[in-house]
């Protein structure tokens, strides 16, 4: 294996690197949508490489107003951040400096971002020279763009993600940056073609590469399936505009609807804005009869899609119907907690993925189907075994109802939920998700987890539900819901 001398050494950091200057910085810079609707996507694009800039507005939290929701966005970024990439570097800006009074006020900002952070964001890089925990920048007036600019910079340089590797896996990168220009991705045969005349010789060393393009942001290439493998994306907008098609905010993108009448898919449109469930031609006209078969494998695997009857699919993150019926919920009840931590948007549309497509797998067509809303569930996954899930979003937390007239499959819907969240927790969250769980016992009290099994609460141990639990780490999709 050779290495590169050091006057040729590149670096990847998190775009395509093309010179081999030393001191030469290259970098792609992902702005993520704003929109609420496209935050269950945000795993896939949070890498544990990058280096991360929050950009907030500081008249929004000066405004008392606007200063608690402005203070639980940055919330919600910052542990969005610090879930899937817990060790990299955080910049926060605050943009309309020219804006501001006074340096006191610039004070009560820092106030309250080191109140908002406390001790538990290690990876924020400070401001020293003005002894701030923020940097204030004004882009029309031109204020601390250069001083923000030099620390960026910095730290990018020295957050560890130069890498020496051979000289032949660069030529290989080069040979894909080219083929960009007209071409959103390449199939796995060409770029094993391209690996091979840039001296990979074997197909160990160059799954290794593309391992790296991966992880680097150079490329997108999962390797799950066959589908998914047999696609290398090299422009991975692509990828984040073919998802935005299907899942986007439809007060601001709306569909065409003459369009839609025009491909005779009215009834269709209509199902997925009253249910979220589309059909196959809705799917082929959205992504214009490219790729199909790849999204629709690539949002089954990422857990943004599900099986539906009749050939159709469920995508929970476009319910928007809110239950309000939390009141008149019954049964034996279990809580994951997560306010410890987090409780991130996506994990309870993820969940309702797994439990859809789980009971799907046992009744292909569903003696009772599913009642769905954005924050509540009811299914039944064979006769006998029905259960309720609730997200409350304030408490960030997510509780579970058993039937009280079905004692025996508490455990086993303890089981089936405990383990979807670990499959969940793994696959899309970095294995960075943390909860408690506490079970209500049979005069109403909730007692957390490792007292309830000592006492051997009723119902959840009437048998030995750990053990019950299902592989979730490093298996396969379908394995594991076929292990439920």
């Amino acid at each position: 294996e050779i290495k590169i001398p050091k006057k040729f050494e590149r670096e990847f950091s998190d775009g395509f690197i093309i010179s081999a200057r030393k001191k030469s910085l290259h970098v792609s810079i992902w702005d993520f949508g704003g929109q609420e609707v496209f935050y269950s996507v945000h795993h896939l694009f949070l890498t544990k490489t990058g280096v991360y800039l929050l950009i907030f507005d500081m008249r929004e939290l000066l405004n008392e107003g606007n200063r608690k929701e402005t203070l639980s966005y940055l919330s919600f970024w910052l542990r969005s951040i610090r879930l899937h990439a817990p060790q990299q570097p955080l910049i926060i800006a605050g943009t309309f400096f020219a804006n501001i009074q006074n340096s006191e006020e610039v004070l009560v900002i820092d106030g309250l971002l080191k109140g908002l952070t406390k001790t538990n964001f290690p990876q924020i890089v400070g401001n020293a020279e003005d002894n701030l925990m923020f940097f204030p920048i004004d882009h029309k007036e031109v204020i601390g763009i250069s001083q923000l600019r030099n620390i960026v910079e910095a730290t990018i340089y020295n957050s560890g993600s130069s890498e020496e590797v051979p000289l032949k896996w660069i030529a290989l990168l080069d040979e894909i940056v080219k083929k960009k220009k007209g071409n959103a991705y390449l199939t796995l045969t060409q770029v094993r073609n391209l690996g091979l005349s840039a001296g990979l010789s074997s197909i160990e060393e160059q799954d290794a590469a593309f391992e790296l393009f991966h992880v680097r942001g150079c490329v997108v290439h999962l390797t799950s399936t066959q589908i998914l493998k047999n696609l290398i994306i090299i422009k991975p907008q692509w990828l984040v505009e073919g998802i935005s098609k299907l899942i986007r905010d439809k007060t601001l993108h709306p569909f065409n609807e003459d369009d839609i009448r025009a491909a005779g898919l009215e009834d269709d449109l209509k199902l997925m804005k009253d249910n979220s469930i589309v059909s196959e031609d809705f799917l082929e006209y959205v992504w214009e009869h490219d790729q199909v078969a790849f999204f629709v494998d690539f949002m089954q695997r990422t857990m943004l899609l599900s099986p539906w009857k009749d050939d159709k699919y469920l995508v929970p993150s476009l319910l928007n119907s809110m239950f309000s019926g939390q009141g008149s919920l019954r049964g034996f009840k279990c809580i994951f907690d997560f306010s410890s931590s987090f409780l991130p948007i996506g994990v309870f549309q993820r969940l309702i993925c797994l439990c859809v497509a789980s009971a799907y797998i046992d009744n292909k067509e569903y003696s009772r189907e599913p009642t769905l809303y954005a924050n509540f569930a009811e299914i039944e996954f064979k006769p006998g075994l029905v259960f309720r899930l609730l997200e409350e979003k304030e408490l960030e937390r997510i509780s579970l109802f058993v039937d009280n007239n079905n004692p025996k499959s508490a455990a086993k819907a303890y089981s089936m939920v405990m383990s979807m969240l670990r499959k969940l927790n793994y696959d899309a969250f970095g294995a960075g998700l943390r909860w408690d769980v506490l079970l209500q016992t049979s005069s109403g009290d909730l007692v957390r987890y490792a007292e309830a099994k000592d006492e051997k609460i009723f119902p959840w141990f009437e048998n030995d539900i750990q053990e019950n639990l299902v592989g979730a780490q490093n298996v396969d999709l379908g394995s594991f819901l076929d292990s439920l």
